[in-house]
């Protein structure tokens, strides 16, 4: 389940800066798709958690990342891995969670590299059985023994009119695994409409 982009804006601050209703795009191949959100996935990790964040917005070489308030709950040196492999310290004076209960947070990181951001879609447009996208790093198991990126294919099984319990209000069938919190959920023209949150199976 994910969160709705109009939720993003008051964490962020930067409001009306921010168009949450683009221009109807073409569609991508799922390929396409799958190059763009790695290319702006970044994995998030401390000692004893692993999660998943988007590059959202640069300012000089300060970077903003999306992710969900659950991947950075800890008081941790967090450390975030980009595309290239490069490890940059969570600017840890800039962590910033939701109000409320809602699962979002936003963190950042300082580079001189130049890395894509996300472009932001409308999550409103999305209806059911239409196509998403969703990639992050899941945690290591006995078979994948270190954190790599996945992509999943699905499509919309419910798109709330209401926020629910945490923020949450976007519901699809990509089949998702511990770690991918926090990751990018993309539309079907490369458009970030969601950030991941938790399963529908998850307990904690």
């Amino acid at each position: 389940m994910s969160f709705q982009t109009s939720l993003w804006t008051g964490l962020l601050g930067i409001g009306a800066t921010i168009a949450l209703v683009q221009p109807i795009a073409a569609a991508k191949s799922s390929v396409e798709i799958g190059k763009t959100a790695q290319a702006i996935t970044v994995l998030i990790t401390e000692p004893n958690n692993v999660g998943s964040g988007v590059i959202l917005q640069r300012q000089g070489e300060i970077y903003t990342v999306l992710t969900a308030a659950h991947v950075i709950k800890n008081k941790a040196n967090y450390t975030i891995t980009t595309p290239d492999d490069r490890k940059y310290q969570i600017i840890s004076s800039s962590i910033r969670s939701a109000p409320g209960s809602i699962d979002l947070a936003v963190v950042k990181f300082k580079s001189t590299t130049s890395y894509p951001t996300a472009k932001l879609g409308n999550c409103n447009a999305l209806e059911r059985g239409m196509e998403l996208y969703v990639g992050g790093f899941p945690g290591t198991s006995r078979a994948i023994t270190e954190s790599i990126f996945v992509f999943r294919e699905g499509k919309v099984s419910a798109n709330s009119n209401k926020v629910l319990e945490n923020g949450y209000s976007l519901v699809y069938s990509n089949d998702t695994l511990p770690g991918m919190s926090g990751g990018a959920v993309l539309n079907s023209e490369g458009e970030l409409v969601a950030i991941h949150g938790r399963g529908d199976r998850d307990r904690n």
